[in-house]
């Protein structure tokens, strides 16, 4: 599986929880501090995004993705407007219900005969009560009972056995905890992640985490041969107050990268060579047509060094998402 065809997976997934959880039964809210502890993989790409963000991205995503994902979600059915009108609607109406969604990749994914298919879960917390949120799914004919949760009869996408507040989604089968398991109350993969950098602290509309051990990071050609003694990179997204009050496509956002060094004096040392790293990757990108400024600011934090500040609009944001799935670095 290419990178691209699993962003194309990724994004479905996320289409499809949004659908589902506007089928949930509205309940009390939850503690968004234990969001992470839902995880079962440990990410190598941890997203974390406010409601304004998705709805946002929802309005940026072209009619003719739209009706190719409303085909893939409905393998059996209509992809033509209704069913294109209908997604955006029922995708709005979960966002409505939603306070928190966090996203986690797996790219070292799950052994599938010769290759390695990575995996994405999916956590929404708001309002999804543990007793009533279950029945919804059971009394919904697209989804059918498997142990440990729930699987969409119209692909590969599972629904782990509901917990309050929370509806934690996957590409990959959920594995049932028993009552008397040990391991129960132990720190989980996504928090262990969310605590290293820090992304538990976060309150931004947008984050996104790319640890440093990921392979995204260790097949980069611009690192090659080059040590950087870093834990990872994180990208800050801050709505504008420019921005309008409803969803767009046009809405603006204030972008930073944060790379998170070992401690301040690795950050002070390494700052020089982070700035000539980016001036390489800008140039790299706008050789690829995505121009990014090249003379931002490249400043040390604490422990981190910290690259921006970036304006751009949520279609731009997302044209270059997808053109780096295609075609990364």
């Amino acid at each position: 599986m290419t990178f691209s065809s699993h962003t194309r997976l990724s994004l479905i997934a996320l289409l499809m929880a949004m659908l589902a959880a506007s089928c949930a039964t509205l309940g009390k809210p939850s503690d968004s501090g234990a969001i992470y502890n839902q995880f079962i993989r440990e990410p190598e790409i941890l997203i974390r995004s406010e409601p304004v963000f998705l709805r946002d991205l929802l309005d940026a995503l072209p009619d003719s993705t739209m009706r190719s994902l409303a085909g893939t979600l409905l393998p059996n059915g209509s992809a033509g407007n209704a069913t294109l009108l209908l997604d955006r609607a029922q995708a709005d109406k979960a966002l409505s219900r939603t306070r928190l969604a966090v996203v986690g990749i797996s790219l070292s994914g799950t052994a599938s005969g010769n290759t390695t298919v990575p995996v994405t879960e999916i956590v929404l917390e708001g309002n999804f009560p543990s007793v009533l949120t279950p029945l919804s799914f059971a009394l919904d004919p697209s989804w059918r009972r498997v142990p440990g949760g729930w699987k969409s009869n119209g692909g590969s996408l599972y629904l782990h056995d509901p917990r309050g507040g929370y509806l934690h989604f996957s590409t990959e089968a959920p594995l049932p905890r028993k009552a008397d398991d040990p391991y129960r109350f132990a720190l989980s993969p996504g928090s262990k992640v969310a605590l290293r950098s820090g992304m538990d602290r976060v309150q931004t509309d947008l984050a996104l985490y790319l640890d440093a051990q990921s392979r995204l990071i260790a097949g980069n050609p611009l690192l090659k041969g080059v040590e950087l003694p870093f834990d990872g990179i994180m990208l800050i997204g801050i709505r504008s107050s420019r921005s309008p009050a409803q969803a767009s496509a046009f809405a603006e956002y204030s972008c930073s990268l944060r790379v998170l060094m070992k401690d301040e004096e690795t950050a002070r040392i390494y700052r020089p060579l982070v700035r000539l790293l980016w001036m390489l990757t800008s140039r790299r990108l706008a050789d690829r047509g995505i121009p990014l400024p090249q003379d931002v600011t490249v400043e040390q934090q604490g422990s981190a060094v910290v690259i921006g500040t970036i304006n751009l609009r949520m279609s731009a944001m997302l044209d270059i998402a997808m053109r780096l799935a295609s075609e990364p670095l």
